[in-house]
């Protein structure tokens, strides 16, 4: 709110409202992303072509059949892939037959050189029909006016072996999906690939284990991730996902599930298909997962039955077991 009494009113307003950073920097290019997709890239090559073709504009692009590209910009290209149009996609999965094929959809990556984005996005700011959207409102005009390019995404150029993933984050169902695909035999997006590794956060913690519940039953997992910290003691997981500290107890089962940091499943609980936000205690003999309308009345449940069970959560006191 630098610039208005507004917060962010677009994608391109809130690069905008930091241009004094930008500015600042002195830098000669910028790369603009979405926080909110997953992939594997290096920008080093597509920033190399930006230069290279003498762009003003980089957009990166992937292939995408016709029937999966709702909601992508959709660009059409030249020679040497310089882009001579920009559209929203309006071909869908019931789209007649003779309109099937592959378009080049934009993945919302972007190389701007610093004198393009500081004029588009004053200009763009003056407008006061602009949505104030990379995606609608800057880059069809720029396309006009600017060298244009498509880079393609997951080709050979770069340093790392390209699994050519990507997948916005869309929704809780997309979220779900996306971890889920990592606990396929053969993910689509490799996080051991030893060449180009995936940095995060990782607090210290002691190792993940095993072991037998109070009732002698062994703790096991089944083909699940498991992070620092995690012990299941007498319990069941499989196909599910466990962030640092979580705490599965004697006798209960957990099924394609994401457990956060900190959760805690008491005895004898069943859980499946469920998303638990951080530091939840799951009271013993609990039943998550199993009956959508009960679990309705509690919880967020999404279009494709996914529980959420939000952060800190306090269960109320049963006084029956059904």
């Amino acid at each position: 709110m630098r610039v208005s009494e507004e917060w962010y009113q677009g994608t391109a307003d809130a690069v905008f409202q930091n241009l004094y950073l930008l500015n600042r920097s002195g830098a000669e290019w910028f790369l603009v992303l979405s926080a909110d997709h997953i992939y594997r890239m290096d920008y080093a090559a597509m920033l190399r072509q930006h230069i290279e073709s003498g762009s003003d504009v980089t957009i990166a692009c992937m292939e995408v059949p016709t029937e999966q590209a709702a909601g992508f910009s959709v660009l059409t290209t030249g020679k040497d892939l310089q882009v001579t149009g920009v559209r929203e996609n309006t071909f869908t999965a019931e789209s007649p037959p003779e309109q099937a094929g592959i378009l080049w959809a934009s993945m919302g990556v972007y190389i701007f050189s610093s004198e393009v984005l500081f004029d588009i996005l004053h200009k763009d700011h003056l407008q006061e029909t602009s949505t104030h959207d990379f995606r609608r409102d800057i880059l069809p005009r720029l396309v006009e006016t600017r060298k244009t390019c498509a880079y393609r995404f997951g080709g050979t150029s770069g340093r790392v072996t390209q699994d050519r993933y990507w997948c916005d984050i869309r929704s809780l169902d997309v979220y779900y999906e996306a971890n889920m695909d990592l606990l396929k035999p053969n993910p689509p997006i490799d996080l051991y690939q030893p060449d180009w590794l995936i940095w995060t956060y990782q607090q210290q913690s002691p190792p993940a284990r095993t072991v037998p519940g109070s009732s002698g039953t062994e703790g096991i997992f089944i083909n699940s991730i498991l992070a620092g910290g995690v012990v299941i003691a007498g319990g069941s997981v499989n196909h599910s996902i466990l962030f640092p500290g979580v705490v599965i107890e004697d006798e209960s089962l957990v099924e394609d599930s994401i457990l956060f940091s900190g959760v805690r499943i008491g005895r004898n609980a069943k859980i499946r298909k469920t998303i638990i936000d951080k530091h939840v205690s799951v009271p013993d003999d609990e039943i998550i997962g199993y009956d959508i309308k009960t679990d309705r009345k509690r919880f967020t449940v999404t279009e494709k039955g996914i529980v959420i069970v939000p952060k800190a959560y306090r269960f109320s006191i049963r006084t029956e077991i059904p």
